[in-house]
């Protein structure tokens, strides 16, 4: 196993000292299972952000850093909240990133909080085994589905940012189960930047709720077989279709202040692919 303490690294029988000037750890192992855990209760990098790279890979420990990447051939396990105080617009490696890359397996982060304002969620693997629960600022969740864990659900506190991430099913993707997703925010803007969103089974359901949409990745880009739901989190909130949802340059009221409304312009209905056999926007009452 791997023990981490304040700026030292505990490998076996070695020990590695470092200071505020290194920015990230980088740890490779070709064992079957990788162990990383904390001397004093939390593994606290400072400054720095930690890779992981190897088969089965497992964090014992809430971790504090600047950025956190795991790469697993196998499982990846969290047994504590992560907490990523870099950007991901900064330019230190790995600084505001968390990303968490099965090839093959689960990801099991059940529990776990994300927490990083400023911070890119990358999860890809077979099987989600929770909802991601998370303060972050972009998200990216490829989900190939295993074992029963085929969704993908997420609660967010603030706005979010859904970006492809260079991925060929970047953006939000479920193989064989739904799509949840919740932004708890007042006036909240879930903002689909780049990707798809598509749950790719024909029973697996679509829901939206963010107090506002902006569905700028291009025609199509929302896609599934089953029912679209899209609706505000507040139940105050007004809806705005088409060009009552532009301004006179016929650009999108959303994020602009311009009204407290859900702003539904042809840009975000042209998004939604045709194939859904029900799409609901709104609510009763």
């Amino acid at each position: 196993s791997v023990v981490i303490d304040t700026q030292s690294v505990v490998v076996g029988a070695h020990s590695f000292v470092f200071d505020n000037t290194v920015e990230r750890l980088h740890l490779v192992d070709s064992a079957a299972t990788t162990t990383v855990t904390a001397a004093n209760g939390v593994m606290n990098l400072g400054s720095a952000s930690l890779r992981v790279e190897g088969n089965d890979i497992t964090l014992n420990a809430p971790l504090n850093a600047t950025g956190l990447v795991i790469d697993a051939e196998g499982r990846v396990t969290l047994n504590g909240d992560i907490t990523v105080t870099g950007s991901y617009v900064g330019s230190k490696v790995d600084s505001g990133m968390i990303v968490l890359d099965s090839a093959s397996a689960l990801l099991d982060f059940d529990g776990v909080d994300f927490d990083g304002p400023g911070s890119h969620l990358i999860l890809t693997g077979f099987g989600f085994n929770d909802t991601i629960r998370s303060e972050v600022a972009a998200l990216t969740a490829v989900n190939h589905g295993a074992n029963g864990f085929n969704g993908v659900s997420v609660r967010e506190v603030n706005g979010l940012n859904i970006l492809g991430a260079g991925l060929a099913l970047g953006g939000i993707y479920s193989a064989k189960g739904g799509i949840d997703v919740e932004l708890a925010g007042a006036g909240a803007i879930f903002n689909h930047e780049s990707g798809i969103i598509q749950a790719a089974n024909e029973s697996g359901d679509i829901i939206l709720r963010a107090d506002d949409v902006n569905l700028a990745a291009g025609v199509g880009s929302v896609d599934g077989q089953a029912n679209l739901t899209i609706r505000s989190v507040a139940d105050t909130r007004d809806y705005r279709f088409g060009s009552a949802a532009v301004n006179v340059n016929d650009l999108d009221l959303t994020g602009t202040g311009s009204n407290s409304a859900m702003n539904f312009s042809q840009r975000d209905l042209d998004a939604v692919a045709n194939r859904f056999s029900r799409i609901l926007i709104g609510h009763a009452g």
